[in-house]
């Protein structure tokens, strides 16, 4: 079975160590562990996030690995300490219930 291509938009904040809300998308969790974010604000690569998501409920600490200019947003690629698959799982679950109500 191939990777899911299917792009997400699941919104939610980044939250910096000062407490600091940058809204953000999560936009795919890749294959290899990656989670891949849009944010309208730059973010530095190397830096920590809690990813706080509300639906479905994700909160996990993030490292930055990767940032790229997009226009007038970010494409940011960063390591989330909650494994991708549960991650992903929960993503999944949702949807899922969304579809059987």
């Amino acid at each position: 079975m191939g990777e899911m291509t299917q792009s997400l938009e699941i919104s939610g904040v980044l939250v910096n160590e000062n407490a600091d809300s940058i809204p953000c998308k999560l936009v795919h969790v890749s294959e290899k562990g990656y989670l891949e974010i849009y944010t309208l604000d730059p973010v530095a690569l190397g830096s920590r996030f809690q990813l706080v998501i509300q639906t479905p409920k994700i909160r996990t600490g993030l490292k930055v690995t990767s940032v790229r200019e997009l226009g007038d947003s970010y494409h940011v690629e960063a390591l989330p300490e909650e494994s991708a698959m549960s991650i992903k799982a929960k993503i999944v679950e949702q949807k899922v219930r969304g579809f059987l109500k």
